[in-house]
């Protein structure tokens, strides 16, 4: 509703009531309960994950619908194939709604474009838009130029069915691209003699593309230093060396962190997310500067940045 998160005073006063005759998803309603209170005129919903069971996907014609690059994540509900993935994700796909998607194997492609075709919904694969403006803040990574494309034509394509006599021309692109910031997703923070990369990829095609970034951001001569919680166990490990080695950014030091921000959180083993900052700290000091990689999870990322801006 607005670029701020919305408050959750209001959250906690209404949500008894909607709990009492709701079903057992109460983000999900509580997100439609604000928006119908709120009067919005447009709402944009990410599913929680998946898509046909998904506690989103109780609107019978939306405007538009989209999926962007699929990965192998929530393997558990929505796998074990990446084309069992594609299946559950193109559950969003409604009769007679534009359906577009960014660029995915042949495996998924040919998943969705079955399921769409069940369904009566045009379906349409949406290429990297060459009339981009070069940004190297944030439009550096291919990911972030197929996202955003993705996102002109589902933005494009609503307001054509909505506001027609509204057109998103390359000025209104320009500005949107410049204004645009993503705390957390291949974000740079210079912080006194260390260069902070955070990113919350958390499986394997986002972990590749978080070390690309990271290779092509830094000194290759200077010590790296890398911290992670477990998500998927040695799968993103291995996903995560892999794309490092490959883009000759070798670490000297790798830490390895929990989701616990404080020192004196409740905890099951050592380290915190504070601790790890502090022990990157010092050896930053020793090294006379560092560049450290904070990957692995989106709840690592937001932790660590919380602490970071204190």
């Amino acid at each position: 509703m607005s670029p701020a998160p919305k408050a959750k005073a209001p959250s906690r006063a209404h949500f008894f009531t909607r709990m009492v005759y709701g079903p057992a998803f109460p983000v999900g309603l509580d997100s439609f309960h604000t928006f119908i209170r709120k009067r919005v005129q447009a709402a944009i919903f990410e599913t929680h994950h998946g898509g046909e069971y998904d506690a989103t996907d109780v609107i019978p014609q939306p405007v538009v619908t989209a999926i962007t690059s699929l990965g192998m994540d929530h393997v558990a509900q929505l796998g074990p194939t990446i084309e069992d993935i594609a299946w559950h994700k193109s559950g969003i796909f409604k009769p007679g709604v534009p359906a577009f998607s960014a660029p995915q194997d042949p495996g998924p492609v040919k998943v969705m474009r079955r399921r769409a075709e069940e369904k009566n919904a045009p379906l349409k694969l949406v290429s990297i838009n060459e009339k981009l403006p070069e940004n190297k803040k944030v439009l550096a990574v291919s990911v972030q130029r197929i996202n955003c494309s993705l996102a002109l034509e589902v933005a494009r394509c609503f307001l054509q069915a909505k506001v027609p006599e509204c057109v998103i021309d390359d000025d209104l692109v320009r500005e949107g691209v410049g204004n645009f910031s993503r705390p957390g997703r291949f974000e740079i923070i210079q912080d006194g003699q260390i260069r902070w990369f955070l990113d919350g990829a958390h499986n394997p095609l986002s972990l590749r593309q978080a070390a690309r970034w990271f290779a092509a951001n830094i000194d290759h001569s200077e010590t790296k230093n890398h911290y992670s919680e477990e998500r998927d166990g040695m799968t993103l490990v291995e996903e995560l060396a892999r794309g490092l080695f490959e883009n000759d950014a070798r670490p000297d030091k790798v830490i390895f962190t929990t989701y616990n921000e404080r020192k004196n959180g409740t905890k099951r083993i050592e380290p915190t997310i504070e601790h790890t900052l502090l022990l990157a700290r010092d050896i930053a000091v020793e090294k006379e500067g560092l560049d450290v990689l904070v990957t692995g999870s989106l709840h690592l990322v937001g932790g660590a940045l919380s602490l970071l801006r204190l």
